[in-house]
């Protein structure tokens, strides 16, 4: 199945630029999932990533968010719920956390 279109296209040719949304997060550290995770929507899925990190002794919670962009209706909302969401999976573990990502505010 193609992805959907990034934009409008104007013209009667097909875009190749496929809708890119989405975070990853790449660590020379062991990474896991949370074992508190939170069931998400499927858009706030690709958007939003919570994974524990262990880097020697310590363990931390790492979060990365990719924020809808302002050219977007209601983008502000989209990208502040978000951020709740993302607070609320770091509130759930008494571990240190670090919040990454394009907030595009």
């Amino acid at each position: 199945m193609p992805m959907p279109s990034h934009s409008s296209i104007l013209s009667a040719a097909d875009s190749l630029r496929g809708k890119a949304v989405g975070v990853t997060l790449h660590s020379p550290f062991p990474c896991r999932i949370p074992w508190t995770s939170h069931v998400l929507s499927w858009d706030a899925g690709v958007r939003l990533l919570h994974t524990l990190i262990r880097a020697g002794p310590l363990w931390f919670q790492v979060v990365v968010i990719d924020g809808m962009a302002n050219g977007h209706q209601g983008a502000r909302a989209y990208t502040n719920d978000l951020m709740r969401q993302a607070l609320a999976h770091t509130d759930a573990l008494p571990l240190p956390s670090l919040g990454l990502g394009g907030f595009n505010s």
